[in-house]
């Protein structure tokens, strides 16, 4: 029976599916993704249907039913190019998540907010396979900007049984213009001389604080990865700004 104090024919709404996917999602053939966040990863488990999920320093001493174990899971909040809108993003597969973990590591790739993820899927069911290539850097497009201006999302609320769309709090605001890269930092800075004094490392981390949207240890971790362009950046920082 109708409720007549409802707005009429609400009984026809659908409800909204929340946008999650998993590797099974992904079409036979080639599918592209871009990753518009930085990854979350941990251990996940299941309890009444539900997952738990844990940061690696807080692995579970066992699994809630020892005949499924624990295992570990990537969350990344990214771009679907087929069905063109945002989705959390799981992937508990080893062979994945290995192959994705080796392209950031990469010297060449890094930072997976810059460049495009092709996703090559074979088989179905358990039998899928899945290769992973990065596709060359480029800048994120306006309708990717724009989709996460409007729906932006915190995984970290994944390890507190939260909704990442809805418990926001902490969530630091974005910059998209910001580009992190050794390279970047050292054309915006000059080149120059030899870090030489650990006081001047304070003064160049007070410098960049305020001016990067992901934690600043992961960002000075990223840039030590060519200790020549940091420390030739700083330098230059340091004489144009006495």
């Amino acid at each position: 029976m109708t409720n007549p104090h409802l707005p009429k024919g609400i009984e026809h709404r659908k409800a909204k599916k929340k946008n999650y996917m998993r590797m099974s999602t992904f079409k036979q053939g080639d599918n592209k993704f871009r990753s518009v966040a930085l990854p979350i990863a941990g251990y996940e488990d299941w309890q009444d249907n539900k997952p738990l999920r844990f940061r690696f320093e807080n692995e579970p001493k066992k699994s809630i039913d020892p005949a499924k174990p624990y295992k570990e899971f990537w969350a990344l909040y990214v771009w679907d190019y087929e069905a063109k809108d945002l989705f959390v993003l799981e992937i508990t597969q080893k062979g994945v998540i290995g192959q994705l973990e080796s392209i950031i590591r990469e010297e060449d790739w890094g930072d997976t907010t810059t460049y495009d993820i092709k996703v090559s899927k074979e088989g179905t069911g358990k039998e899928s396979k899945y290769k992973l290539t990065p596709c060359p850097h480029k800048p994120m497009s306006e309708e990717i900007k724009v989709a996460l201006k409007a729906s932006p999302v915190r995984l970290e609320a994944l390890f507190e049984g939260k909704d990442p769309w809805k418990d926001l709090d902490g969530l630091e605001p974005s910059n998209e213009n910001l580009d992190t890269s050794p390279e970047m930092l050292a054309k915006i800075l000059g080149d120059s001389i030899v870090l030489s004094d650990k006081t001047q490392l304070v003064d160049y981390l007070n410098f960049c604080a305020p001016r990067i949207s992901k934690p600043l240890a992961e960002a000075v971790e990223i840039w030590l990865t060519k200790p020549k362009d940091f420390a030739a950046a700083f330098e230059k920082w340091l004489v144009t700004n006495k």
